[in-house]
């Protein structure tokens, strides 16, 4: 009949240690199972993730890119570049810049030029990717950082939007008109409007399903006491 479970081989030395013994003491197969099983599901989800955010797409969202051959070129974000020598490699899914030798992939990107560490650099692609992470989450007291950026990210972008489009706005692009400011440097250095309305971002993260206690949270918005505004 087969051991109904499997064994440890244990040496028991001593002072007057004559011999080994057998203990009987099982191995933790189950959990190791799980273990393995679990780390199979993260190594999957993150090359969803991975797979889901295109290099191209990602890197041409923080600087401008154009091809070049096979590739695409652009300024190196990590330092002070005067001509373009990083290059973004879709068929690899890689970057590199020739100048100061930062080099990677989407999630080493991502925690380079966000500051970030793989974890954040992961939630936030599967953020952008609309992929859910519930499965490799830990349970944390209040929301992460890459939660915070993100919010922070969406907030940045309804005011520049509403610098751009807004009627409240309209005083406001006739002043950067003023000092020969275009809507390509309004975009580069994400200038932003407010509307004169205490509650304009909330009705806008309402619209979006942005949590308010998350806005409040990273200081965008603030309860108020009493009255209006």
């Amino acid at each position: 009949m087969p051991p109904r479970h499997a064994y440890t081989e244990v040496a028991i030395r001593g002072h007057d240690a004559r011999a080994a013994r057998r203990i009987d003491a099982p191995r933790p197969l189950a959990c190791f199972v799980r273990r393995c099983a679990v780390s199979e599901d993260r190594d999957a989800l993150k090359q969803r993730i991975k797979e889901a955010n295109d290099i191209v797409d990602v890197v041409g969202a923080y600087i401008n890119l154009r091809r070049a051959g096979p590739t695409f070129k652009g300024l190196c974000p990590f330092h002070d570049d005067h001509r373009p020598s990083f290059d973004v490699d879709p068929r690899r899914q890689r970057y590199r810049c020739w100048s100061c030798g930062k080099h990677g992939d989407v999630f080493s990107f991502v925690q380079e030029r966000e500051k970030v560490d793989f974890r954040e650099a992961l939630e936030l692609l599967a953020r952008r990717a609309g992929i859910s992470l519930e499965k490799i989450q830990k349970n944390t007291q209040g929301p992460s950082r890459a939660g915070m950026l993100d919010v922070m990210k969406w907030a940045a972008e309804r005011f520049q939007q509403c610098l751009l489009d807004h009627a409240d706005a309209e005083t406001a692009r006739k002043y950067l008109g003023e000092r020969k400011l275009a809507g390509e440097t309004v975009r580069k250095f994400g200038l932003g409007y407010a509307p004169d309305s205490w509650e304009w971002l909330v009705q806008q993260a309402a619209n979006s399903e942005k949590s308010a206690d998350l806005l409040e949270t990273v200081g965008l918005i603030a309860k108020r006491n009493e009255g209006r505004g």
